[in-house]
């Protein structure tokens, strides 16, 4: 494997069109994780790595999303810039905490919405939306440019993508969720009858 990002091209998909949830950094955009805390952050100075990946991948941004406050709930309410109304019944919940994400893909504002995912952060809201929710795996995309508030400091958190269809889904796991050499970590090998406490074995 190469010591470097791998190739990040979307075979047939350039010009994709992208949400991104705003828990990352988009350049000179603010990131206020759906926090009336944050709502004077400054503009971040560079691209998340996933904002990065799909930009070089040929995804063509054009919003972020809203989301549930720190991505601290699964029902996808916010009080403080509006819940996004499920597509299917405005006056239901969307689900969360990537709620805006999923809404944008469910009425056709965009093709993907990048998300988080701990515990159905996208696959819930995919769900109530009735669209495609993925979570890859911890080690396919690094979480840098993520809110500190929240993912950075949650390690089973990943960068999860939000397709209209299961095709993107693998459209976008070949691009913008590519593996990174860097990242990826092999278990290690066991001897059969090698004593471990599995408590205590962060590697597993």
């Amino acid at each position: 494997m190469h010591a470097h990002v791998l190739a990040c091209r979307w075979d047939r998909s350039d010009g994709v069109i992208v949400s991104i949830k705003d828990v990352f950094d988009v350049a000179g955009e603010p990131t206020r994780a759906g926090s009336k805390a944050l709502v004077d952050a400054s503009p971040a100075t560079a691209d998340a790595e996933v904002v990065r990946r799909v930009r070089a991948g040929g995804g063509i941004i054009i919003a972020k999303t809203n989301m549930t406050e720190f991505a601290f709930s699964t029902v996808g309410t916010n009080l403080h810039y509006g819940t996004p109304g499920n597509p299917a019944d405005r006056t239901r919940v969307p689900g969360g905490s990537s709620s805006g994400g999923a809404v944008a893909v469910a009425d056709g504002m965009c093709e993907i919405a990048i998300g988080t995912d701990s515990g159905g952060s996208t696959r819930v809201p995919a769900a109530f939306c009735g669209i495609v929710g993925f979570k890859p795996s911890k080690s396919r995309v690094p979480t840098e440019g993520a809110s500190r508030q929240r993912v950075c400091h949650d390690r089973s958190s990943t960068s999860s993508p939000m397709p209209s269809t299961g095709h993107s889904t693998t459209t976008m796991c070949g691009g913008a969720l590519s593996i990174s050499a860097a990242t990826f970590r092999p278990r290690r090998t066991r001897r059969v009858g090698e004593e471990r406490n599995c408590a205590l074995d962060a590697d597993y």
